[in-house]
Order: structure tokens, then sequence, then C-alpha cells
């Protein structure tokens, strides 16, 4: 709602619509508090569809998650990730740091790509493209609309 895209939207059905700003998290000092920054960001984004994230020895926020979703209905949840590259820009110059965000975000990811039953769909964007990371090689199912002629407008390639 409030999109430009609203008014171009065919469907009937109401879906749950989680919008997570990896630039909220860009910010940080080292993998520690990247990893905190994370768990926050996720915490706050879904709390309002009944996600709550508690901390509990040997179950990660990932894992919290992934039970979560496994327990929503099918095709229930939209999932809108923005600047996904933004942790990763910001520590390019630590490849210490970098090692572990690239970790932390393929757990993330590698969550949706197991319970990707509950999603209606993901719509990921960023600037820079980290296709040799392996940050995405868990959720193989993608497709990159990044050069597709059709999609041109909406991504801003003509």
């Amino acid at each position: 709602k409030g999109l430009a895209i609203e008014n171009l939207w065919k469907e009937d059905a109401v879906y749950n619509v989680v919008r997570l700003d990896f630039s909220e998290i860009k910010d940080f000092a080292d993998a520690e508090s990247f990893s905190e920054r994370l768990i926050s960001l996720l915490s706050r984004k879904f709390a309002p569809y009944g996600f709550c994230y508690e901390l509990l020895p040997f179950q990660t926020v990932s894992d919290q998650l992934s039970d979560w979703l496994t327990a929503r209905e099918k095709n229930s949840l939209v999932l809108l990730i923005d600047e996904y590259d933004a942790p990763l820009t910001s520590c390019l110059n630590n490849k210490t740091v970098f090692k572990e965000v690239r970790r932390a975000l393929s757990a993330f990811y590698s969550v949706l790509k197991s319970n990707e039953g509950a999603l209606r769909f993901a719509f990921i964007t960023g600037i820079t493209k980290f296709n040799r990371t392996s940050i995405f090689s868990e959720l193989n199912n993608l497709s990159d609309l990044s050069l597709d002629v059709e999609y041109g407008n909406l991504l801003g390639y003509t």
C-alpha cells in the first residue's frame, strides 16, 4: 500500500508483507555487532505477524524463524528485501568480518529456502551483485530480473 505498484496489482488476495531494509544494519564494527543488528531487524519486522524471538540456548534466530515460517499457511507471506548488499559492501575492507557477515546472511537465506512454501514471493533488491560470494547458494531458486528487458522500467535498466 502506498507504492506505485499498488494501482497495478491484479490479485484480490491480501498478503502479509515483511519489508527488510538491510541498509538499516550496515553500520557495525564487527561480526558480533552485525549479528545483533540482524537479529534486531528480523525480530522487529516479523513481530507484527506473530514472530517472537527469544534468547534461548542452542536456538538461533534462524532456528526460531524457520520454526515460525514452517507454521505459516502456504503462500501467506510476501518478503521484500531492500539493499541486501548494504551489510556486505560496508565491510569489504575487512575480509574476516565480510566472511562472517556473508555466513550470517547465507544462514538467513537458507531459512527462506527451506520454508519457501510459506512465501508467496520474495523480491530482493541491491546495488552490487554479489554472485560469487555464495550468499545465495542455499537460495538456488531465484530469478534474476536485473537485466531482463521485460522488467527494465521496473528496475531502472532500459
